[in-house]
């Protein structure tokens, strides 16, 4: 709503009421002084980086007044969200985060705020003097966390002394800063609108008195849809009355809301809306001539309803046309389908041909390969006589080395027959049965003659490449067998019983004896005896050397 002044001077003006003002200050109009908007606040848990519209720092340390930088860091400084502009000679800077935050920061809750000193030479706008800075970079580092901040006010210039690097961070137009830092500054009171003066029932709101004013009713059309404009709706005109020239002085001291408009304004806005009416109404004719045309085109000529008569009617004419188009849509259809089914095809014929193609090219890779394998063979099939005559000289050769070192191994531990029992290099070894009784005075040439046996075997088994049973350590006159199977394994029976239970040195001789026994079976000989040592090792060196089949 509002009110249409006029003064002595022939100048008028429109003085809006409350709602009115609120239209002009949204429109562009300056806002009364000390009048706050009411902005929404947010809860704690609802702040993020993207409500934030500026930040400042007050009482800043004063080396940084010859130019400083602020950046916006994340909490663990990997990534930059934002970097200000240089600052120079102030303590107090302030910077807007319009249109500088990255969609990908703008949830956060925590940020780093960072100052650096420029570390370079730097010259300042309107300062001719240029300023050297020997000292190194320095950087202060701000943490905060957006849910810790307490609102203190709209108007920095406001507050009162602040401690040395205060942060300040403006949230939907409300400034915010850690509680306790500083007061709440109290929330200022708007003024009450001036009354809204009704629309006087005169003889000024007819026609005759818009004249006398020097407004037509399009000029008045005109203000009233300027003052809606401004309102943000229709804009009713309350009421019109001439003001007298205290009225004019008593409406300059009116409230700061009210705007002046003058009638040459009015007769503008009246121009420009008769011209609009006008053009309309021109294309309102050239759509009825239009019109008027397409149904003259479209109407049946005499000669045209003449001949319909003796035509087939237009209804069966039409139902054969759809049942030909539903018949073409089917065909469409049923060949797209074959189309379809033929692309079908064609794609697995090509699968086909190039598999067949591996195929192809595998076969023939089989068919080289085969064809070398075959050329070998014949090859080697001609190289067989040859290579079986290498192999028995081989076979000879190896037979003589082996018979040689059995010879010479046997001059070092030669076996004596003296009638009732056998001796090694003159040591001598009775039956199995005598030894398990023999008196512990002759255990020392016993375990003597056992380890120069053992000694023998082991070579022999080298020799001749026979694995054997029991595991022979030889160590002279305190050998002894191990059994890797045995549970616990590498249990052990020495060939000696000095000093230890005698009751293992009889198992000690048992498993000698079957490895002599494998032995001679593995080189396909018969057991010369089930109880002498001595005599089975030598029907073993004898059929070795000169392949005899009986005792020597």
């Amino acid at each position: 709503m509002c009110e249409l002044r006029k003064a002595s001077g022939g100048q008028l003006f429109l003085c809006a009421c409350a709602p009115l003002r609120r239209g002009l200050s949204r429109a562009g109009s300056d806002s009364p002084a000390g009048h706050h908007s009411t902005m929404p606040t947010l809860k704690p848990m609802q702040r993020r980086l993207r409500h934030v519209q500026e930040i400042a720092i007050r009482n800043l340390d004063p080396e940084y007044m010859r130019g400083f930088t602020m950046e916006l860091n994340t909490p663990d400084e990997i990534g930059q969200i934002a970097v200000s502009k240089p600052f120079f000679n102030t303590m107090n800077p302030g910077w807007d985060l319009e249109n500088q935050l990255d969609s990908f920061y703008r949830n956060l809750r925590e940020v780093e705020v960072c100052v650096s000193r420029l570390e370079a030479t730097v010259t300042v706008e309107g300062d001719a003097a240029k300023e050297d800075s020997t000292t190194p970079p320095r950087r202060l580092k701000l943490l905060f966390s957006l849910m810790e901040l307490h609102p203190i006010g709209h108007d920095l210039s406001r507050l009162p002394p602040v401690p040395p690097t205060t942060i300040l961070v403006k949230m939907c137009d409300l400034w915010h800063t850690f509680r306790g830092t500083l007061p709440p500054q109290p929330h200022p009171q708007t003024p009450p609108p001036p009354p809204v003066q009704p629309f006087p029932a005169s003889p000024d709101s007819s026609p005759t008195g818009l004249a006398s004013l020097g407004l037509t009713n399009v000029s008045f059309a005109a203000a009233t849809a300027a003052a809606g404009r401004a309102q943000g709706n229709s804009g009713d005109i309350v009421g019109i009355k001439e003001a007298s020239p205290r009225e004019v002085v008593n409406s300059n001291a009116a409230p700061k809301g009210s705007k002046t408009i003058t009638t040459s304004q009015i007769c503008a806005h009246g121009e420009r809306l008769g011209k609009e009416i006008t053009r309309r109404r021109v294309a309102i004719n050239d759509t009825q001539h239009l019109l008027t045309q397409i149904n003259a085109h479209l109407s049946p000529k005499p000669d045209e309803a003449v001949s319909d008569t003796t035509s087939p009617s237009m209804s069966s004419l039409q139902q054969r046309l759809k049942a030909v188009q539903a018949r073409l849509q089917k065909t469409r259809v049923l060949l797209q389908a074959k189309r379809d089914e033929l692309q079908k095809g064609e794609s697995r014929l090509a699968e086909e041909k190039a598999q067949r193609q591996k195929r192809r090219e595998r076969l023939r890779r089989c068919q080289r390969g085969l064809q070398s394998v075959k050329l070998r063979l014949g090859q080697s099939v001609k190289d067989l006589p040859s290579s079986k005559t290498d192999l028995r000289a081989i076979q000879q050769a190896l037979y003589c080395r082996r018979t040689r070192m059995l010879y010479e191994l046997f001059q070092v531990y030669p076996i004596e027959n003296n009638g009732r029992h056998r001796s090694i290099r003159g040591i001598p070894l009775p039956s199995i049965d005598v030894l398990n009784r023999q008196d512990l005075r002759e255990e020392e040439k016993v375990a003597t003659a056992l380890g120069f046996l053992i000694h023998l075997l082991l070579l022999m088994a080298k020799y001749v490449e026979v694995p054997l049973r029991m595991v022979m350590v030889c160590a002279s006159s305190r050998s002894f067998l191990r059994d890797p199977l045995s549970d616990p394994p590498g249990l052990e029976y020495p060939l000696f019983y000095r000093g230890l239970d005698r009751a293992r040195f009889p198992s000690a001789l048992r498993f000698l004896m079957e490895n002599l026994q494998q032995f001679l079976l593995s080189r396909a000989h018969k057991i010369a005896s089930r109880n002498n040592l001595l005599e089975n090792t030598e029907c073993l060196i004898h059929r070795e050397m000169w392949g005899l089949n009986v005792n020597p």
